[in-house]
């Protein structure tokens, strides 16, 4: 007797809709860092919060800020992106999403942004 199988349900497809730009990404590592001012060992760092990016998935890349290595691993990451960011905007006088606005508006890849933007709001 010969079993038959069910069929298979289809795998579903990890977050296809990432922006990716490494152009992007680098144009945000000649800024300085935006929390301590530091010029040295600049990350382009991923803003998790509210991006909708999954466990083990990075957010898409508008969504990256100039940070140097110690306030990107350290701070950042070990302390909390919520308590960074609170911290960071008291500091700054300025929210990491208005950051992230100015960047946008500035990148050399801003009318691909926009579009990606529209895109998602629709």
């Amino acid at each position: 007797m010969n079993a038959i199988l069910p069929q298979r349900k289809p795998k579903k497809v990890k977050r296809e809709s990432r922006w990716h730009s490494p152009k992007h990404l680098r144009w945000i590592r000649e800024f300085a860092c935006c929390n301590c001012g530091s010029m040295d060992n600049i990350e382009a760092a991923h803003v998790r919060m509210r991006s909708g990016a999954g466990m083990g998935q990075i957010p898409d890349d508008f969504l990256a800020v100039p940070l140097c290595h110690q306030c990107h691993r350290y701070d950042q990451h070990q302390h909390g992106e919520e308590t960074f960011w609170r911290r960071y905007a008291a500091d700054q006088k300025q929210t990491v999403w208005a950051l992230l606005d100015m960047l946008a508006i500035k990148s050399p890849e801003a009318a691909d942004i926009r579009r990606v933007k529209k895109e998602r709001e629709a």
